[in-house]
């Protein structure tokens, strides 16, 4: 237990001295550029009960409970990721879309013996850790940009809105990292990460 305490304990370390060097000096230069101001107000006890407990439990069972099961990534998550950020009716959208697929996959499954629904299972299977990086990134990114409502930006026309995926540069590679977590040490550990990095932020505030 103490071996793993302190394994995150010097993750954790790297992680704030990596996003000081480097993410720092970015994020500063994009904020001057494209006249980004965060929307939270970080004083105050309701802010930080909010990000340091309900943050990182609400947060972590959206986009990282169901890491670990196919199911749970490709259909569920989709759908409650734009229900968190509050926009329900992208999420309706979405699981008419699931609901359909879904029920056209079993049609599809009752016309076909025991051992091609094994085979089945077992290409799906395949093709899903194939593309596991990808899934993982692509949840990292999506983390990301639900933390976008947290700014308001003054430059969002031309070449310069393209940059602004990066004002949100330091939640997608925490996301990676809480991804890391929740797959190596399990969901409760991503928490705990979560909301020491949202505590670091009260800190720095």
């Amino acid at each position: 237990m103490s071996g793993l305490i302190w394994r995150l304990a010097v993750i954790l370390l790297a992680y704030l001295v990596s996003f000081a060097i480097v993410l720092s000096p970015i994020l500063l230069g994009l904020t001057k550029l494209l006249g980004v101001t965060s929307t939270l107000d970080w004083s105050g006890a309701r802010m930080a009960f909010a990000s340091v407990v309900v943050a990182p439990l609400l947060e972590e069972l959206v986009f990282r409970a169901g890491l670990r099961s196919a199911t749970a990534t490709l259909a569920v998550q989709p759908v409650l990721i734009p229900l968190f950020i509050g926009n329900w009716q992208v999420s309706l959208v979405l699981l008419g879309v699931v609901a359909a697929v879904m029920f056209v996959d079993h049609v599809r499954r009752r016309h076909l013996d025991d051992a091609r629904k094994f085979s089945l299972r077992m290409a799906r299977g395949r093709a899903f850790l194939t593309r596991y990086r990808l899934i993982v990134w692509g949840n990292a990114v999506a983390f990301g940009l639900a933390h976008l409502g947290n700014f308001t930006i003054a430059t969002t026309n031309g070449w310069l809105g393209c940059l602004t995926v990066f004002v949100v540069s330091s939640q997608i590679i925490t996301g990676v990292v809480l991804s890391y977590f929740r797959l190596r040490y399990g969901l409760f550990s991503a928490m705990g990460f979560h909301a020491i990095f949202n505590s670091s932020w009260l800190l720095f505030d």
